[in-house]
């Protein structure tokens, strides 16, 4: 199949039991979150929210205005949005069937391991780091499936700001700052977003991408096609090299897969969240079959004996994120539905290793030594609802901060997703397989239908997040606003099983200590985790909220 072509047979990936829900969730948007009687946009960026509401005032629906939101972010917030990466989409129709487009990268058939090696061995970057971009056939697909307008018109907006240029934002300029060490010494970059004093382009610059509007421009008229073969996909190869281990027919052959979502049952709620390939939503729908076998008004919401518990189910979650999760398509229909429901098993880490109270869980207690290193965490979440119901959570990645510091004669910043596969495990890097991703779409559903439209970035942080959003919001009634802005922590096992917490929003010098007593051992605090651009649908109104860390826009419609 050519340049993203659909899977109309149905779902790649075996459907476990449905979930009914059983129970009313009272949800609280809290004095912050922007109200919406007909529909909702929340993005990192305020041109492509903006947009987004704008596609939903053209008649658009919440596919469309996604769509849209998501092409903007390429231009706008290169180190994450992109042409050049991949992502999930979760999306939830208005008759309530929800369906998962998977259009994560995927490896060349060329893959050679012993480059492979020496990629990770010299940081996960360059043109070995690449992997086929899935995000231009997953647009295609949400809107050829799904989409009410023509495609053509979720590109224009974007291809407009390409062209005539934008505003650098501050979270723009800061992200450009950040990674200007490396790409002071891509020429590419350095002329983009290099000032004439040879220093990063401040927030508030225009700024003009020529080269990436003309293939907007050939994605509009040709869609996935006008990615996949021709002139761009010549250039994405001539960009790598030479000896490069993606071909054109690697980029012609590059499918979005329609996959069943994954479904578990929280509290007497429906939680329907991305399948494999994504670790990330196995991770969450583990942590939260855990966290259910306690009752949360056993202990104080931050308390030591709270904060105790959540890491240590995030350390068995990550373990198995990490582990045991692989790309769907290398296994059969009987061997998905055997190792989703193996770990799902909510017996399962009691008996291999149960938690204990008291103490910590060494890390050689539930891995062997050797793990990869951390997740990047360059990634970018949006979330839309239109006035029918229909909704889309959707999560797209560079991988890194600008990829893999590539980028094409034809504008396209390249992704460094092959560094994304493991050492070790099931996550192995062989040819033609999607590699595993964090990246964790999820929606809530009670007795009254959809109430919650959740998501994140944050490289392995992503399920971590979300545990602790939906623990504050379901079990402990916190405001939406709320619950987004508390301090977040994060157990991982890479480096040496050390938690995180964040720098920004840190945790009580005094919990810190006691859980340090239990055997909790800390890195040095990260800036953020996760950016959790969350909707709530609320006695039939919608409310918004943009997660303050790295900033960005909700915008509600209030009119028919």
């Amino acid at each position: 199949m050519v340049g993203g072509a659909s899977a109309e047979a149905g779902p790649h990936f075996t459907e476990l039991a449905h979930v009914i829900p059983t129970r009313q969730l009272d949800v609280m948007p809290g004095h912050r979150s922007v109200l919406g009687r007909s529909g909702m946009v929340v993005s990192v960026n305020a041109d492509a929210t903006r947009v987004g509401l704008e596609i939903l005032n053209a008649g658009g629906n919440a596919v469309d205005a996604a769509v849209a939101v998501a092409f903007v972010l390429a231009v706008t917030h290169p180190s994450a949005g992109n042409l050049g990466g991949g992502g999930f989409a979760l999306v939830r129709l208005a008759s309530g069937e929800a369906l998962a487009l998977d259009f994560r990268e995927s490896s060349p058939e060329l893959l050679d391991r012993s480059r492979f090696v020496a990629m990770i061995h010299d940081g996960g970057e360059g043109q070995d780091a690449v992997a086929i971009p899935g995000s231009v056939a997953g647009l295609h697909e949400l809107s050829r499936r799904l989409g009410r307008l023509p495609f053509g018109d979720l590109v224009e907006p974007a291809r407009q700001l390409a062209s005539a240029g934008h505003r650098v934002s501050e979270r723009e300029a800061t992200a450009i700052r950040s990674a200007w060490q490396k790409l002071s010494k891509v020429p590419a970059a350095r002329k983009l977003y290099g000032g004439r004093d040879r220093q990063p382009i401040p927030a508030g610059t225009s700024l003009r991408l020529a080269a990436l509007a003309e293939t907007l421009s050939r994605v509009k008229s040709a869609g996935a096609l006008g990615f996949y073969t021709g002139n761009v996909a010549a250039s994405i190869v001539a960009s790598l090299g030479n000896n490069p281990q993606i071909r054109t027919s690697d980029l012609a052959a590059y499918r979005a897969i329609w996959r069943a979502p994954l479904e578990v049952g929280y509290r007497g709620l429906r939680v329907v969240i991305m399948p494999p390939p994504s670790a990330g939503g196995v991770a969450l729908a583990e942590s939260l079959t855990m966290l259910e076998a306690y009752e949360p008004s056993a202990w104080a919401r931050g308390s030591v004996s709270h904060a105790h518990l959540l890491l240590e189910i995030m350390r068995r979650a990550q373990a198995d994120r990490v582990y045991a999760v692989v790309d769907p398509d290398t296994l059969d229909q009987a061997q998905q539905q055997s190792v989703v429901s193996q770990l799902l098993d909510p017996k399962r880490w009691p008996s291999r290793c149960p938690i204990n109270l008291s103490r910590a869980t060494l890390n050689e207690e539930i891995v062997e030594p050797g793990i990869a290193s951390i997740e990047a965490e360059h990634t970018t979440h949006l979330a839309t609802v239109d006035q029918e119901g229909m909704s889309v959570s959707l999560t797209t990645t560079l991988s890194s901060g600008f990829g893999a510091k590539i980028f094409t004669d034809s504008g396209i910043v390249l992704n460094n997703a092959l560094a994304s596969f493991s050492g070790k495990g099931q996550n192995q890097a062989l040819p033609n397989r999607r590699t595993t991703s964090s990246m964790a779409p999820t929606l809530i559903e009670d007795t009254t239908g959809l109430r919650l439209v959740l998501g994140t970035p944050g490289g392995d942080t992503i399920p971590s997040t979300l545990l602790q959003l939906i623990n504050s919001i379901v079990d402990y009634g916190i405001p939406i606003d709320a619950a987004v802005d508390s301090p977040r922590l994060h157990q991982s096992i890479a480096p040496n099983g050390r938690a995180r917490m964040e720098r920004n929003r840190p945790i009580p010098k005094a919990l810190e200590r006691q859980l340090v007593a239990l055997g909790h051992r800390f890195i040095n605090p990260t800036g953020v985790i996760g950016h959790a651009n969350t909707i709530a649908i609320i006695q039939g109104k919608l409310y918004g909220y943009a997660d303050p860390r790295e900033g960005g826009l909700a915008l509600g419609r209030s009119t028919p």
